[in-house]
């Protein structure tokens, strides 16, 4: 038996719609039969447990799911002002979208994050991202925040993060997590 699938994917205007349409048929032969299917698909968009459909180059049927959405995160154990994490590489362009602080007791921690390219490794002060929105837990086990005022949210593939705790108390470990969603 062989196969060919031909097909064509229409955005529609994802703001009033939130669709993306999947145009194509499948041509068959077998022993016993020649044919054709011709199909339309609807895809949600926005509704894909973080996924997305993607058209790439160089790909044998040319449309595939890819993650769109991910986490930078880090564990710092005992956590004391001045710590810094090991330096973490950005996979893929994306967006930050918020961020999440958890901790193994009730206590209070800010944490910094330094974002830099690998020609200026490693990540410095000087490379704030936060302005002064920075990951704060307060008298808490957990934190978590969409806003990010003042923030660069823009994260490039191959840039480098660390995180640095500028202040810790009644708390000995804590992990920090930045959201992020594919550019």
């Amino acid at each position: 038996m062989q196969l060919g699938l031909i097909g064509l994917v229409l955005p529609v205007d994802a703001v009033a719609l939130r669709e993306t349409l999947v145009l194509g048929f499948l041509l068959f032969e077998s022993a016993f039969a020649l044919g054709f299917l011709f199909f339309l698909a609807r895809l949600a968009v926005g509704a894909t447990n973080g996924m997305r459909l993607a058209a790439r180059s160089g790909e044998t049927t040319g449309l595939l799911w890819e993650v769109d959405k991910a986490e930078v995160e880090c564990e710092l154990v005992g956590p004391t002002a001045g710590q810094e994490s090991r330096a973490i590489r950005v996979p893929y362009d994306c967006v930050i979208t918020g961020w999440t602080i958890a901790a193994n007791a009730s206590g209070s921690c800010v944490i910094d994050v330094w974002k830099d390219t690998l020609a200026n490794f490693p990540p410095t002060v000087g490379d704030t991202i936060t302005a002064s929105a920075k990951p704060t837990l307060s008298a808490a086990r957990t934190a978590t925040s969409t806003t990010l005022t003042g923030w660069t949210t823009a994260l490039s593939e191959g840039d480098w993060v660390v995180f640095k705790v500028d202040s810790a108390s009644s708390i000995t470990e804590v992990v920090i997590a930045l959201h992020l969603r594919r550019a």
